[in-house]
């Protein structure tokens, strides 16, 4: 061998070079070609390696690719449904609101009609009532009603019936005799308590006691219609008497 390529080996050149310098040295053109012969495979290995790599850095960035278009399918398929406002279901709170909104419109109380009634206190002309209502306020109290209004002067009415046992039934009562009010507390079945009150033109207030007659009470479908006719009746300080004519009705 050629004393070169021992200098040529220990200065670490890549085989290549190596060879071509170790030719050059010794003066033998078939060196270089079998020199060359013998590279190429490391040569053709590099490149393999490199191929390799590239391949492999390939191959990796397909399967990026993939992965991306995978999670794209997968992302616009899940928010598919949110791109249509049409297909989307009520939310809670729009549920629940809606609930709200039933739940509250049964729970409101039902305006029912306001009770009606007209008076007349002997001499003196016709009262209509500007209010009324009836009432139960139990076995002690009673089912009351009351009305008032003006004929010109003020002027109210006030009946006592037995209580605890609404609605009021049908049927014909008798006046009680009263002189107070502790006279019509706690009225006895079949019995009605009656108060009469008017001012004159003096603005002198007179107190009427039911003394005698009856009171008639019909059913008109869940109404009460409750007529007085010919009820006597004293007043309270000058015991002067006079009839009382009413018509109420009670919704």
């Amino acid at each position: 061998m050629c004393a070169p390529w021992i200098a040529v080996r220990r200065a670490g050149l890549p085989a290549v070079a190596a060879a071509l310098l170790l030719a050059a040295a010794c003066g033998d053109g078939n060196m270089q070609a079998h020199v060359a012969l013998d590279a190429a495979p490391d040569v053709r290995a590099d490149a393999a390696d490199t191929g390799s790599d590239g391949g492999a850095a390939a191959g990796d960035g397909g399967d990026a690719s993939d992965d991306v278009e995978v999670d794209a399918v997968v992302d616009s398929t899940a928010d598919g449904p949110d791109a249509v406002a049409g297909d989307r279901a009520p939310s809670a709170d729009a549920a629940d609101a809606s609930e709200a909104r039933v739940e509250a419109s049964a729970d409101l109380p039902r305006e029912r009609p306001s009770a009606t009634a007209s008076w007349t206190i002997a001499p003196n002309p016709m009262c209509t009532g500007e209010g009324a209502g009836c009432m139960d306020t139990g076995t002690v109290g009673g089912y009351q009603i009351t009305a008032t209004g003006s004929c010109p002067a003020a002027s109210d009415v006030q009946l006592w019936f037995p209580g605890g046992a609404t609605p009021l039934a049908a049927g014909t009562y008798a006046v009680k005799a009263a002189a107070g009010i502790l006279d019509v507390i706690a009225m006895p079945a079949g019995m009605v308590g009656v108060l009469a009150e008017r001012d004159d033109v003096s603005k002198t207030h007179f107190k009427f006691w039911g003394r005698a007659g009856t009171i008639t009470v019909t059913v008109a479908g869940a109404a009460r219609h409750v007529a007085l006719t010919g009820v006597t009746l004293r007043e309270q300080t000058t015991g002067a008497m006079t009839t009382l004519a009413a018509d109420v009705t009670c919704p």
